[in-house]
C-alpha cells in the first residue's frame, strides 16, 4: 500500500543523486597546478639563477597553504557527497518501510496501533531525512563552487606567476652569459636586446607576483566569510534533524505496555 501523495520509490532518490553531480576532483591526485609543458621544455635545460633579493618565501608559503587547503576542502566535499547519497538511500528505505507498516496496520486489526505508530515514525524520519539531504547537497554545491571556481581561479594566477618566474630566471641567465662573453659589435647588439627582453620579463614577473599576492589576500578574506556561513548552516541542519527526530521518537514511544491488552485465549487457558 502506498501513502497518498508519495513519490515513486526511486524517483526522489534519483532526483537527489542527479541534482548535484560528483565533484570532478574526487579522484584528484595532484596537489597543485603544474607549469605548461611548452614552458618546461623550453627552459628545463637552462641554468637557474636564484636571486636572494627577489625570492619570496612568504608568497611561496601562502601558495603551499592554498594548495593544501584546496586538497582538504575537496576531500570534505567528496565526503559530504557520499553522506548525501547514503542519507538519500536510508530515507527512501524508511519511506518504504513506513508504507509497509501502514499497510499492515489496516490488515492486522489487533496490531493496528502498533503498526500505525511505527509507520508514522518511519515516514516522519523519511521526511526529516529529505530535509537534511537537501541541506547536505546545498553544502556540497557551495563547497564545489569554492574549490572548483573560486580557488581554481586563484590557482590560474599561481600558474601565471610560476611561469613568469621560470622565464625571468631563464632570460636573466642569458643576460649574464652575454655579459661574461667577448665584447664586439655583434655581441653588443645582442646584449642590448637581451637587456630589453630581460627588463620586460622582470616587469612581467613582478606584476604577476603582485597580482597573485593581492588575489591571495582577497581569497583568504572571502574564503573565511563563505566557509563560516555555510558551516553554520550545515551544523544547524544536522542539529535540527536530530532534535526533531528525538522529539518525535519520545512522543511515539507511547505504545501499549505489556499487560494492558486483554489476555489471549492461550493465556487464558
Amino acid at each position: 500500500m502506498r501513502v497518498h501523495g508519495s513519490q515513486p520509490q526511486d524517483q526522489w532518490l534519483s532526483q537527489e543523486t542527479r541534482k548535484f553531480p560528483p565533484s570532478r576532483n574526487c579522484n584528484r591526485s595532484a596537489n597543485g597546478a603544474s607549469l605548461p609543458i611548452s614552458v618546461l621544455s623550453r627552459f628545463c635545460q637552462r641554468r637557474w639563477v636564484v636571486d636572494p633579493v627577489r625570492s619570496t618565501p612568504e608568497l611561496e608559503a601562502r601558495i603551499d597553504i592554498l594548495r593544501d587547503d584546496r586538497r582538504r576542502y575537496d576531500h570534505v566535499t567528496c565526503l559530504a557527497q557520499t553522506l548525501a547519497t547514503q542519507l538519500a538511500q536510508v530515507t527512501l528505505t524508511q519511506r518504504t518501510l513506513g508504507d509497509a507498516f501502514a499497510d499492515l496496520s489496516l490488515k492486522t486489526p489487533p496490531l493496528t496501533t502498533q503498526f500505525g505508530l511505527n509507520g508514522d515514525t518511519q515516514r516522519f524520519l523519511s521526511k526529516s531525512g529529505e530535509v537534511l539531504v537537501s541541506a547536505v547537497n546545498s553544502f556540497t554545491s557551495d563547497m564545489n563552487t569554492l574549490v572548483n571556481k573560486t580557488i581554481e581561479d586563484t590557482m590560474v594566477n599561481v600558474q601565471h606567476y610560476e611561469t613568469a618566474r621560470v622565464e625571468y630566471d631563464a632570460y636573466r641567465c642569458d643576460l649574464e652569459e652575454l655579459n661574461l662573453g667577448a665584447r664586439d659589435s655583434a655581441t653588443l647588439v645582442k646584449l642590448e636586446q637581451a637587456q630589453r627582453t630581460f627588463q620586460n620579463q622582470r616587469e612581467k614577473y613582478e606584476k604577476s607576483r603582485n597580482d597573485l599576492s593581492v588575489k591571495l589576500q582577497l581569497l583568504e578574506e572571502n574564503k573565511v566569510k563563505v566557509l563560516h556561513h555555510h558551516l553554520v548552516l550545515f551544523h544547524g541542519a544536522v542539529a535540527s534533524y536530530n532534535t526533531s527526530n528525538h522529539q518525535h521518537l519520545e512522543a511515539s514511544t507511547k505504545l501499549p505496555m505489556p499487560g494492558t491488552e486483554p489476555p489471549s485465549w492461550l493465556e487464558e487457558s
